[in-house]
């Protein structure tokens, strides 16, 4: 047989991800059937089968969660752009506790942030914040209407969706601005320091 090119001059790089997506699920799969066989032919290793199939439960492993706000990943690739990294002093690397999206705010309505930004600085980010939560409010009465009219989008719920998703366009609009204003502020301070 003859072994098959890497990678041929025609072909996408989304040609070549779907490739490696379906790789990925022959894996997957393979490695549950090896679960389900070494469940029968070990019983005494622990595998909870799943009561709708022969096939054990895979657990994800939750790598990190928002104690503020609720936001989970459950890969490498959703702790990067969800959460991100933090190196302490002299120790290894570990992903930060807080999301992205809290931390910003966080840093925009933090008493001891109010001391150091003008009024007009610290309230963009005040203005962010509770646009997000009226966002967030928005998202969870369309659950609801969504709910009652058994997961069909209706006029209301799409009403509710343009609605947050102006609200949150907005609020990241603030955020922006607040900031470019801060980074403005610390290039003044070391200016004159």
């Amino acid at each position: 047989m003859k072994p098959m090119p890497l990678f041929e001059s025609d072909e996408s790089v989304e040609d070549l991800c779907l490739l490696i997506k379906g790789l990925h699920e022959e894996m997957s799969t393979m490695h549950r059937k090896v679960d389900v066989l070494l469940a029968i032919t070990s019983p005494a290793l622990s595998v909870v089968p799943n009561e709708d199939e022969a096939m054990p439960v895979v657990e994800e492993t939750l790598l990190a969660s928002c104690p503020t706000c609720g936001t989970t990943a459950y890969t490498d690739a959703d702790v990067e752009r969800f959460f991100g990294y933090r190196t302490p002093a002299g120790k290894p690397t570990i992903v930060q506790s807080w999301c992205r999206e809290c931390r910003a705010l966080e840093q925009a309505t933090s008493p001891r942030k109010k001391q150091r930004l003008p009024d007009d600085v610290r309230e963009l980010g005040i203005q962010a914040r509770d646009l997000h939560k009226l966002a967030d409010a928005k998202a969870e009465e369309r659950a609801k209407v969504l709910a009652g009219s058994k997961g069909r989008e209706t006029k209301d719920s799409v009403e509710l969706l343009v609605e947050e998703q102006d609200l949150r366009t907005e609020a990241v609009r603030l955020l922006s601005e607040y900031d470019q204003k801060r980074g403005i502020l610390r290039k003044a301070k070391k200016a004159t320091n």
